[in-house]
């Protein structure tokens, strides 16, 4: 729960899903307790719901990810939608994004932010999300390897 009235402000970049979605994000924020701010205020958090249909649109969400920084150094800068879903690697690399949230993670936007502010700095969301990932498959292949083990040792074919 926001207890310092934190401002946050949106940009929308596409299609009508893009603008219904951030209307979503809007309201978890709000529910939240958070101000929501038009994108050209300095805010606290900028959330910027990307599209990629064009190159055109992944050039124009570039520059708008650049100018929410540029709007408040200090802010956390959210990159989410298309651009961000398909390109997370190079959204990842562009200079002032904090976070990278992933289409299926939209739900949880505030949440995802909150602990990225409290708890994780530098990392993206979106590079834990993949570490889990990778997490979970090793002991997936850990458990594997030591089952064949146990059945070898055991005689069981």
């Amino acid at each position: 729960m926001n207890e310092n009235n934190k401002k946050v402000a949106f940009y929308t970049l596409g299609c009508k899903v893009n603008q219904y979605e951030t209307n979503g994000m809007i309201e978890q924020f709000v529910k939240s307790g958070y101000n929501k701010v038009e994108f050209e205020s300095e805010a606290d958090i900028y959330v910027v719901n990307t599209c990629t249909v064009t190159n055109m649109s992944d050039r124009k969400s570039r520059q708008i990810i650049r100018r929410a920084k540029k709007l408040n150094e200090n802010a956390v800068v959210v990159v989410t939608g298309c651009y961000a879903e398909v390109s997370k690697d190079e959204v990842e690399k562009i200079e002032g994004v904090d976070l990278v949230v992933l289409n299926d993670d939209k739900k949880n936007v505030v949440e995802i932010v909150e602990r990225y502010m409290k708890d994780v700095g530098a990392y993206t969301y979106a590079r834990l999300r993949s570490w889990a990932r990778i997490c979970a498959l090793t002991k997936y292949f850990s458990r594997f390897w030591c089952d064949c083990a146990d059945r070898e040792n055991k005689g069981v074919d």
